[in-house]
């Protein structure tokens, strides 16, 4: 029984500790499994959570050396030690490497760590360098996003105050609101009712849809939207707003 610190993709994990997945012959010689909680609460105790075979990473019939019981029995007990190791349910000041789930506040996440979500009412302040957060949800708060960080989703009522330097964020959805963008900064697509407040610099918003709003423009940033937007919202000469919210047709909108 095997796990990573670094991931949970299985075919990552059988790369890292060197797995080979068949032998000489074609038989299989490793099983990939799951263990989990059926709501997605990993402070849930781990003896509700369920225990499955992944039968995605199996092309074949189980081999008959496979004991499910058996198989249970041990991911139940690695379990324990994956959550101690990965689920952050007291405050913690700085996270740089490694794969986690944050339940409670962190001051900063920086370096190659990655964050599988940001749940609850969690509050990191500080995401930069090269780490990488999965999703941010319910009513957690991101207070700043810089240098080469990705946010690879927003939604619910979370929010991310500052984004800044050549961080990305790809999808805000739901309620959720980013408050200011500036830099280099990216955001690739916002829908929903999703709020963007403030967007500056040479910062660029590529795809805006629904009832997305868009309050502040500023600098030489771009804003590409899918749905009508007030074009006042453009504050600078070199601010620029594509507008392609009727189909087959390009409206280009320039800051007065």
């Amino acid at each position: 029984m095997v796990w990573s610190e670094l991931t949970d993709s299985h075919h990552e994990i059988i790369t890292e500790h060197q797995l080979r997945e068949t032998d000489a012959r074609g038989a299989i010689n490793c099983v990939p499994i799951e263990i989990y909680p059926e709501s997605g609460n990993l402070k849930e105790p781990i003896s509700k959570w369920v225990f499955k075979v992944d039968y995605q990473g199996i092309t074949r019939d189980l081999p008959e050396w496979f004991d499910g019981e058996k198989a249970e029995a041990a991911a139940r007990s690695a379990a324990k030690a994956w959550k101690k190791q990965k689920v952050i349910t007291r405050k913690t000041k700085e996270l740089t490497e490694g794969h986690y789930y944050i339940y409670a506040d962190v001051d900063t996440v920086r370096g190659s760590a990655v964050i599988g979500y940001v749940s609850g009412s969690a509050v990191i302040k500080d995401v930069r360098d090269s780490a990488v957060i999965e999703c941010v949800s319910g009513s957690a708060v991101i207070e700043c996003v810089s240098n080469s960080a990705v946010i690879e989703y927003v939604r619910d009522s979370a929010v991310i105050e500052y984004v800044c330097g050549s961080a990305v964020i790809k999808d805000v959805s739901g309620s959720a609101v980013i408050e200011c963008v500036s830099g280099s900064a990216v955001i690739e697509c916002v829908s929903g009712s999703a709020v963007i407040e403030y967007v500056r610099g040479s910062a660029v918003i590529k795809d805006v849809r629904g009832s997305a709003v868009i309050g502040y423009v500023s600098g030489s940033a771009v804003i590409i939207v899918y749905t009508v937007i007030d074009p006042t919202c453009l504050k600078t000469q070199t601010a620029v707003m594509i507008d392609r919210s009727v189909y087959g047709k390009v409206t280009v909108h320039v800051g007065k």
